[in-house]
């Protein structure tokens, strides 16, 4: 069973870089007063924040520790824009890429002077000039393109911490500083190391300027890569900001008024027009066109809208104008619940990441001492120690170690599935689904307004011999007009459609459970059951009781429609089934899913859904909680069990299940027990919804591995294991691959959004 999370605050944070920022920052928030446990997403910049339930979480004294802690606190995530998060984004890109041009075209400069025998005319300058020029602009790189690194590493040093920052500083700074002492110092070190990387010194040692430079601009290449992979990670949920128009045409007093969507309140009216997006969630008043809800529920086929109609923000209007009232506005609309929804499930956490974030926790600690083992080893232990090559070594350890990648494993994934849901009509409520959804062995199917559309139409119209089907609802619908009965309303519905017009009725009277009656044009005529009927003093005929009873075999509720001392035929209504519901079923089938159904509507009915539908079990005339029990059992039994469902006395069921699946045309209750949510009523959303979770999870693992194999293999690499055989790894390279390691993971996330769904 999943507990039912509390209220909690989402915040942004800026400044993180590696998995052990992320780990920081969590401890970091979880020492504030009020704060019970922090969850933290490298991919979207954001904390979820998870409150103590007796006491308020005070924002000041988090903005005081993510400042203290050396990163940037950026607000409530809610209160941020889409164009305010949309500058900050590109103002950090466009610094990035003037920083990673710099450093790229310094430390090629500081390559060149550094081979002066490769570049002509260099090799007739000075060797002192050459080693001075290399100096400066690698001063440039590592302080200035590098600053970034140095003011993170001081103060994950601050907080008796270390991360990526602090492997990326203590890399090139060795380097740096072991070729600055070595030029003012020649002497200093005797031995030397042949390397075409490298500046040599009157024959006595080598310099790594080179190294030290290109560190930086590597490392920093890399994390631009990530960034801009990170920024189109995001794409849907930006796509789906930026459905909602800026503007919108507000009547008043018979004049339109262009106002921004913000000024905009409840009951306000607005005119749409063809072409137009909606800019908030309302009902039509007058007018009628068709709207393409795509974007909202993954339907193709655009929705016809008259008087009355729900209209939805972002969705596109087609032919018509039309004056709608608005009922809810920015966060409060459909598609604010469903930025909403995704953005906190993009800060959830799956239970495979904090596996990944607690060995990052530790990482960087235990990458310092193989470091330091590697220099000491290469330095005084080998058969012929070498200050240079245990330098190099050491430092190539630090540099490929960086645990970047652990950190994006997971984020990336869940933000790129839960975004490609968002964009297809389903919400993933967090990683957490995502492993239920790998486990999961059984789906539990509600009946009314889940498998079937939840409201009453008209099916069947049987006249009787000198009647026509047309005449008999004419009857139906004058009667049906005056009543207020859930039955009437379907009579009253399937005659509007063809136009009727109700004859007027005189001495109308409702007998409760059983029928009506009144005069039309002074002839009584009845409508109800054949009790009624028999209660009236008039013969229901033999053929008549037998096509009743075929009815209810189907699921279908008969009336019989009289007039005078004879029944002039029947009418059967019925709760249809969607569309959608026999291919659902056998898709999820064919994934080896058992399939259950679960009702609180009378044998007879459900029996007669099931004949159209494949189950293994069905259930009927059970209360809300008796579902909940056989939820439960199966879970006892070992079964990993879904819950499909719409309504309110859905809720406790979809809330015992290890997942919960809410239709979104049903009740807001369902849908905040649920687990999965689906914006649409097309149930084939179900089986999507898996493949989905499944496809996501994949690439977590696969994420998770090579992020784990590359540091793995990587760093025995680094250290010089493999030098017997002449393999040895150049920091310059490391850089490189672990700038590589970081953008792959990313580029793989990215391959959800191939999936045929």
């Amino acid at each position: 069973m999943k507990s039912t999370e509390k209220s909690h605050e989402t915040i942004a944070v800026g400044g993180m870089t590696c998995a052990a920022c992320v780990r920081r920052v969590e401890k970091t928030l979880e020492k504030v007063s009020g704060i019970t446990e922090a969850r933290v997403n490298l991919a979207t910049g954001q904390a979820l924040l998870l409150p103590d339930k007796n006491l308020e979480i005070d924002l000041a004294a988090v903005q005081e520790a993510i400042v203290k802690a050396g990163f940037i606190y950026q607000g409530k995530a809610s209160s941020r824009s889409l164009s305010a998060q949309e500058k900050e984004q590109s103002r950090e890109e466009r610094t990035l890429t003037i920083k990673v041009a710099v450093g790229i075209g310094l430390s090629l400069l500081v390559m060149a002077v550094s081979m002066p025998g490769l570049i002509p005319g260099l090799d007739h300058i000075p060797s002192s000039l050459l080693n001075s020029m290399a100096w400066g602009l690698t001063s440039v790189v590592i302080f200035w393109v590098g600053g970034g690194f140095f003011r993170a590493a001081y103060a994950a040093l601050r907080q008796g911490s270390a991360d990526m920052n602090t492997l990326v500083v203590l890399g090139s700074m060795a380097a740096y500083s072991y070729s600055v002492l070595i030029f003012l110092v020649p002497g200093f070190v005797t031995s030397t190391l042949s390397s075409r990387h490298s500046i040599n010194l009157d024959n006595s040692a080598h310099l790594y300027f080179d190294g030290a430079a290109m560190i930086v601009a590597l490392v920093l290449l890399g994390r631009l890569l990530e960034f801009r992979a990170r920024r189109k990670a995001s794409q849907a949920i930006r796509k789906l900001f930026a459905l909602q128009p800026p503007l919108a045409r507000v009547v008043k007093e018979d004049e339109f008024l262009e106002l921004p969507v913000e000024a905009l309140k409840s009951g306000d009216l607005i005119q749409i027009r063809p072409g137009e997006r909606l800019p908030v969630d309302g009902l039509v008043l007058s007018g009628s066109s068709t709207v393409d809800e795509s974007m909202l529920t993954g339907e193709s086929l655009p929705r016809w809208k008259e008087p009355g109609d729900e209209l939805f923000a972002g969705t596109l209007n087609q032919l018509g104008t039309f004056i709608f009232k608005v009922t809810r506005i920015g966060t409060e609309t459909t598609l604010g619940q469903i930025i909403k929804l995704v953005d906190e499930a993009q800060s959830r956490k799956a239970p495979i990441q904090r596996f990944a974030d607690q060995v990052a926790g530790v990482f960087v600690p235990v990458v310092l001492v193989i470091a330091l083992i590697t220099f000491l080893v290469w330095n005084f232990l080998v058969s012929e120690p070498s200050f240079n090559q245990a330098l190099l070594n050491a430092v190539s350890v630090l540099i490929i170690a960086c645990p970047c990648a652990m950190g994006l494993a997971t984020p990336t994934a869940i933000m790129v599935g839960t975004g490609i849901g968002a964009r297809q009509g389903i919400i993933l409520k967090g990683g957490e689904v995502l492993e239920r959804v790998q486990r999961l062995t059984t789906v539990v199917f509600d009946k009314t307004g889940t498998l079937t559309t939840g409201s009453l139409s008209l099916t069947v119209i049987e006249a009787e011999a000198g009647w026509t089907a047309d005449r008999l609802l004419q009857l139906a619908f004058s009667l049906e007009n005056m009543s207020e009965h859930p039955l009437g309303t379907a009579v009253v519905t399937a005659a509007e459609k063809k136009n009727f017009h109700p004859d007027p009725i005189t001495d109308f009277n409702v007998h409760p459970g059983l029928g009506i009656r009144g005069l039309c044009h002074d002839k009584p005529v009845f409508l109800g059951n054949a009790r009624f009927f028999a209660e009236q003093g008039i013969v229901v005929k033999e053929h008549l009781v037998e096509r009743i009873t075929i009815l209810a075999e189907q699921g279908v509720t008969a009336i019989l429609v009289g007039k005078e001392d004879d029944v002039v035929g029947l009418l059967g209504l019925a709760d249809e089934l969607r569309p959608s519901a026999g291919s659902a079923l056998e898709t999820l089938s064919r994934m080896g899913i058992k399939l259950i159904l679960l009702s609180g509507d009378n044998r007879q009915t459900v029996t007669a859904v099931a004949r159209h539908l494949k189950f293994d079990e069905l259930h009927a005339e059970l209360l809300p909680a008796d579902k909940t029990e056989k939820i439960s059992l199966l879970q006892k039994q070992g079964e990993v069990v879904a819950m499909v469902g719409d309504g309110i006395n859905d809720a406790p069921a979809l809330a015992v299940a290890d997942l919960g699946i809410a239709i979104g045309a049903g009740s807001d209750i369902a849908i905040e027990a649920s687990d999965i949510t689906l914006v649409s009523d097309d149930l084939n959303q179900v089986a999507v919804a898996i493949r989905l979770s499944r496809a996501t999870l994949k690439v977590i693992r696969q994420n998770l591995f090579w992020a784990f194999f590359y540091n793995s293999v990587g760093i025995p690499i680094a250290a010089g294991v493999l030098s017997p055989w002449g393999i040895t790894l150049n920091p310059m390279f490391a850089a490189g691959a672990m700038a590589l390691s970081s953008v792959s993971v990313v580029m793989n996330s990215l391959r959800l959004r191939r999936l045929k769904l």
